[in-house]
């Protein structure tokens, strides 16, 4: 199940250990999931997945700090964190990067501004 809690004026969507939720989930708020997710998480600002936390599927978000599992690809428009012993399966399009040491990551990884889709035309 998940919950709203206030926070300084911020609201934080929590998703409990024990808890697993199937289908997609958009958050316009701060994320923390401790729970499992099968299914694509888009969030408008920051996540924060906990050791105990497992997405299984296509991850959006603003900036990403992961200390549990994803199998799926990430994409981060700010800087995305892998904590000691958290494990990526999939590929990683973010602007900024920090992979501490203990994480395991497999896939492929983009940073910074994202290519055009058609290249630029050279004057003669």
């Amino acid at each position: 199940m998940a919950r709203a809690e206030e926070n300084d004026g911020n609201n934080i969507t929590i998703i409990s250990q024990g808890t697993t939720i199937t289908g997609e989930i958009q958050v316009n708020n701060d994320l923390r999931l401790a729970g499992k997710l099968k299914g694509k998480l888009t969030c408008a600002r920051d996540l924060v997945l906990d050791k105990t936390g497992l997405v299984e599927g296509d991850v959006e978000v603003a900036s990403a700090t992961l200390c549990g599992t994803v199998k799926g690809n990430v994409k981060v428009s700010g800087r995305l964190t892998l904590e000691k012993e958290s494990l990526l399966e999939g590929d990683i399009d973010t602007k900024e990067l920090v992979i501490n040491q203990g994480a395991t990551f497999r896939g492929k990884c983009q940073m910074g501004a994202p290519t055009s889709a058609k290249p630029e035309a050279k004057s003669l």
